[in-house]
């Protein structure tokens, strides 16, 4: 049985919101060039200026690099990132980890042997509407018991 374990929203996370940020950020710049003060115009312009670079470092750091989409197959995590799919085998995962204070959570797994996105490969798991991101991801405990049990019937 297959189960998509990401959540549904990734989409607008990576892309949806940076959009907005910047979109914002762009519609104040053009006001201020509209304006006639200079002195307002170097503070509105330098401002949005250093949250757009701000901004920026924060979604290529904690959104762009999320799984479009991971799917639990029972003995593998299928994902996808883009055009690029590969299958990572839960006895190929070392750690999972997640981020439960942060909205939205996220969760990452640490391999063993890199895949196709390398030795890191994080998401957004699909969470529940009663956990409002104070606890860890259920997922990313399901994911930590399966990956040990795998690892042990690899050894053992």
């Amino acid at each position: 049985m297959t189960l998509q374990i990401s959540s549904h929203l990734t989409f607008f996370s990576k892309w949806v919101v940076p959009l907005a940020w910047f979109g914002g950020l762009a519609f104040v710049m053009g006001q201020a060039m509209v304006t006639d003060s200079a002195e307002a115009d170097i503070f509105a312009l330098l401002i949005p200026v250093v949250m757009i670079v701000l901004g920026f470092l924060f979604f290529k750091t904690l959104l762009w690099d999320l799984a479009d989409a991971v799917y639990d197959h029972g003995s593998y995590l299928q994902v996808r990132r883009g055009s690029v799919e590969d299958r990572i085998s839960l006895d190929n995962v070392m750690n999972v980890s997640s981020t439960p204070m942060m909205n939205p959570p996220r969760v990452t797994l640490r391999l063993v042997k890199p895949c196709a996105f390398g030795t890191h490969v994080s998401f957004l798991p699909k969470s529940s509407l009663w956990s409002l991101g104070f606890s860890t991801p259920r997922i990313a405990e399901q994911l930590i018991e399966r990956a040990y049990a795998a690892r042990g019937k690899r050894t053992g």
